[in-house]
């Protein structure tokens, strides 16, 4: 299952409002998960840095972003979160991911927009 057929099944399912819906919540929340995550790590706050990727993991499965979601799950159980470079280390790779999610998504929008006019 990919992000692209989770979004067309959405579609169908919900209806093209919903998606739009959907993705700009993923827009806001990621984005603001992800610097919760910064924040966290900056001020050594272990929950704070669990709470935010369990919510940008949520938002992600949500969208069918499975990689991102993954990232998301090694960060929300990483146990070496005392080490600043490890955490920061996943940090790197979520905010790849989350890029990447982002830009599928903006293409996504761009493509079913105009499609849809």
């Amino acid at each position: 299952h990919s992000i692209v057929q989770r979004l067309e099944e959405l579609m169908i399912l919900a209806g093209p409002e919903f998606v739009h819906e959907l993705i700009e919540s993923f827009f806001e929340v990621g984005r603001r998960s992800f610097e919760e995550m910064k924040l966290a790590i900056q001020s050594s706050s272990f929950d704070l840095f669990m709470t935010a990727a369990h919510n940008l993991k949520a938002t992600s499965l949500n969208l069918g972003a499975f990689d991102l979601g993954k990232m998301c799950q090694v960060a929300e159980n990483d146990k070496t979160f005392a080490s600043k470079a490890g955490a920061q280390e996943i940090l790197l790779r979520i905010d790849f991911h989350l890029t990447m999610t982002e830009n599928f998504l903006r293409g996504f929008i761009k493509e079913n927009h105009s499609s849809a006019s």
